[in-house]
């Protein structure tokens, strides 16, 4: 690893892939897209005070070392740019967060000290939660009844505002509705996904069950009106996976979407609170989805069982609830944990998130 020269002249440093040394060895080589991005740019080195004028203004931008290329896949962009047709009206862009906000929708999780933890069986999922008042931050792992939720929108501390109006000029008439996200895994530790369900008519659920009454979504927060949030999980197909061999293969899904109906509230004064108590947005919201994830049959072996050789390999193994941010007084239960990162992006928009999940399995009773 190492930094160009880029001092004085204009670099253009390309390597191939192990994918692309692959394909040229084969024979059958070929470029038919490319992707620009701008990781490793500092905007705020922009100086338009600069003394000797215009042509100075991004010199330190220009000038500022950057890495060689790399040859693995998914090393060298992480933020692709995005073409939005030279639109002069397009002011700002959204960005995709986690909603938090769990008082007003309990079984989305939470994060505990940057990541989410996925019990990988009920044994594992049961002594978290009843040892951690209610367990906020734990997924149970291929359940419908607990879940991350993403939201998108405009964070811009309310401006411009959050109204009805506001989210059709800055992002429906702008085209930065996002009906649906790309999320890629690591198969060797996530290999399913549920994830939210847009109608009615895609699901039937029986009396008890979580989500009955309905078969759709929805999360909406209409002036003056009530708050509703409903969510509804189903089985996402896989679309595609990457290539045998790699030691790292990423499955990828297509997840849905539904309208983030949630707007300011304006002058209501009571009964109801404000837009922000459900959403993470402050200013016009565009899209929500909610999502779960499943593991590996074999990561799923109780306390009673032999431990899963992959979290030897890939992570942390006998923890005690103390090595852990707020898995506290559960007992003397030890456990194991694997951390992988999960990415989304919006097909539209190209906002993206990361988010770490934290895969603990229960390896000792108390």
């Amino acid at each position: 690893m190492a930094f160009l020269d880029n001092s004085g002249d204009i670099i253009l440093d390309a390597v191939l892939t192990d994918l692309g040394r692959k394909r040229m060895a084969e024979g059958n080589f070929s470029i038919t897209q490319f992707s620009l991005g701008d990781d490793e740019i500092d905007y705020s080195l922009y100086n338009r005070d600069h003394p000797s004028g215009s042509a100075y203004y991004d010199l330190e931008i220009l000038q500022t070392p950057v890495f060689e290329a790399f040859t693995r896949e998914n090393s060298n962009i992480n933020y692709g740019l995005a073409t939005f047709n030279g639109n002069p009206e397009l002011l700002y862009l959204p960005k995709v967060v986690l909603n938090q906000k769990r008082d007003f929708n309990t079984n989305t999780v939470k994060l505990s000290s940057g990541v989410v933890y996925l019990a990988v069986n009920d044994e594992t999922f049961q002594s978290i939660l009843s040892g951690t008042a209610g367990a906020p931050f734990v997924l149970n792992a291929g359940a419908s009844d607990t879940y991350v939720s993403f939201e998108t929108g405009i964070d811009n501390n309310n401006d411009p505002a959050g109204g009805v109006q506001d989210r059709n000029n800055f992002l429906v008439n702008n085209n930065l509705i996002d009906d649906q996200f790309n999320l890629s895994c690591d198969k060797r530790f996530l290999t399913s996904i549920r994830s939210i369900i847009t109608s009615d008519s895609a699901t039937i659920r029986l009396p008890g069950t979580p989500g009955a009454g309905f078969g759709g979504s929805s999360f909406s927060f209409p002036p003056g009106g009530e708050k509703e949030i409903k969510v509804s999980l189903k089985p996402m197909p896989l679309v595609a996976t990457a290539r045998p061999g790699d030691q790292r293969e990423l499955l990828n899904y297509t997840l849905d979407t539904i309208p983030n109906l949630v707007y300011d509230q304006g002058s209501r004064t009571q009964g109801g609170g404000a837009a922000t108590d459900v959403s993470e947005i402050s200013g016009p919201r565009g899209v929500f989805t909610a999502l779960n994830f499943n593991v590996p049959a074999d990561l799923k072996t109780t306390s009673a069982g032999t431990r899963p050789s992959k979290f030897s390999l890939y992570g942390r193994v006998g923890l005690s609830a103390g090595d852990l941010p707020n898995v506290g007084g559960i007992g003397s239960e030890t456990y194991d944990i694997i951390d992988t990162i999960v990415y989304l992006r919006g097909n539209t928009t190209g906002a993206n998130t990361q988010l770490i999940v934290r895969i603990i399995r229960q390896a000792t009773a108390s």
